[in-house]
């Protein structure tokens, strides 16, 4: 017996993709991503997309032509691609029909978009699995209400038994108990990262900042402002400092490895040569210590 093809099972079949491929796909960018880290990746998309991806892109984006079409969404603003973040972050459990079809996109889920995925022959789709399997989908978003809400799919045609049923209510409410007790999230605060608690925040708030709590990175990263007396390696050699750079007269440093907490793009090392020409030999240095 097969789901019934609603929208909300498109959008639930889409997000659980999302997470199965997520550490997989972009070298892992899709993790945790910023607003221009998707709009790079859109574009990507974009180009390789086909003429059902194009039209999702041209009325989500209001794109005038296909010649035009990179240009508009390269000149666009990262911040259309908010509430994006926010279902991929597991933030807002309310996407737009426009979002969870990027996301399909994104991830390369078939079939797309919705419209296909609706003529879709059931009967054909069978012929490709070896073996019934049972889904059990228990929802990552943030609950509207205090009750655990377990869509099963059963693919097969057998009986669902009393005690099966109930060991999957107790396997999903517990899978629910863990959820709400890892809500949580972090968002960066000029030179450090605070936590937040994902219950509190309304979805229209969010900005692209906020993103799943990391201890190490909380207690961690910090952006520092650094002179010659800086300690920028360990005693085996290894840098404890990295770098992002701003232009080609300006650096910030950061106390830990990972991607820039505003822009998305990977921090580096620290190297002797970067210090000697962004430290030892300027006096007006970005992040250099007033004496």
């Amino acid at each position: 017996m097969n789901p019934p093809k609603t929208f909300d099972n498109y959008q639930i079949l889409v997000r659980n993709e999302f997470e199965k491929k997520k550490n997989d796909l972009y070298a892992g960018q899709l993790i945790s991503p910023s607003t221009g880290t998707l709009k790079d990746l859109l574009l990507i998309c974009y180009d390789k997309s086909l003429s059902q991806d194009k039209e999702i892109f041209n009325r989500f984006y209001g794109l005038k032509s296909d010649k035009e079409g990179h240009k508009q969404i390269e000149e666009s603003s990262p911040d259309k691609l908010r509430s994006l973040r926010s279902f991929l972050m597991g933030i807002t459990n309310s996407p737009s029909n426009y979002i969870v079809e990027l996301t399909a996109i994104l991830i390369d889920f078939n079939p797309r978009p919705y419209g296909k995925y609706l003529n879709e022959d059931p009967l054909e789709q069978s012929k490709n699995e070896n073996q019934p399997e049972d889904i059990i989908n228990t929802s990552e978003n943030i609950p509207k209400e205090t009750e655990t809400q377990i869509i099963i799919q059963n693919k097969s045609n057998r009986r669902w038994t009393p005690l099966f049923i109930i060991i999957v209510l107790i396997i999903g409410i517990l899978s629910f108990n863990v959820f709400i007790m890892d809500c949580n999230l972090m968002v960066w605060k000029n030179d450090h990262y605070e936590k937040v608690d994902c219950k509190t925040i309304e979805d229209d708030t969010l900005g692209k900042s906020y993103i799943k709590l990391n201890e190490y990175l909380l207690s961690n990263m910090k952006k520092i402002k650094v002179d010659s007396s800086t300690t920028f390696f360990n005693k085996d050699g290894t840098a404890c400092i990295w770098y992002y750079k701003i232009s080609d007269n300006e650096l910030e440093y950061f106390t830990a490895p990972g991607i820039h907490p505003e822009t998305g793009k990977t921090l580096k090392a620290i190297t002797s040569y970067m210090i000697e020409g962004y430290v030892t030999n300027r006096k007006n240095d970005v992040g250099k210590r007033k004496p």
